[in-house]
């Protein structure tokens, strides 16, 4: 029995550990604000933004959606792509950056909330292709 009791106060000390440390801990986690599509041109970096509140104990996670490839979850890289980064300075924005952005990175990628059901957040990514040929120059003479 006094095992019982021991074990019973343990974990009644963790759980007001964990609630003091996030006293919204009851709240749902809730997307702020509304999804950015965002438009780049190849070559240049591409910064797609997730803001959450009240995360608590849940996860975000990055996802290309066309392919259903895992980029990252939580703090984690997951994908091998060295391109890409993850920039999660605090539990509130999760911002994934895709560097060098190439036209087959165009599409749609998803930051996802681990609640059930799950929470989702899609951002298109359009890439604008660079036209570097000469022939395409416009020069002017006076």
């Amino acid at each position: 029995m006094r095992k019982f009791h021991g074990a019973l106060l343990c974990l009644c000390l963790t759980l007001q550990h964990f609630t003091r440390a996030h006293p919204r801990a009851d709240l749902e986690p809730e997307f702020v604000g509304e999804p950015n599509n965002v438009t780049v041109t190849e070559g240049s970096t591409a910064l797609l933004t997730c803001v959450v509140e009240n995360l608590g104990f849940y996860r975000v996670a990055w996802i290309r959606v066309e392919s259903q490839t895992i980029l990252s979850i939580h703090t984690h890289i997951i994908t091998r792509n060295y391109r890409i980064t993850l920039d999660h300075k605090n539990r509130q924005n999760w911002n994934l950056a895709i560097a060098s952005v190439e036209e087959s990175d165009r599409g749609q990628y998803m930051c996802q909330i681990n609640t059930v059901p799950m929470k989702k957040r899609i951002t298109y990514l359009e890439v604008l292709e660079v036209d570097l040929r000469v022939d395409s120059l416009i020069y002017s003479r006076k």
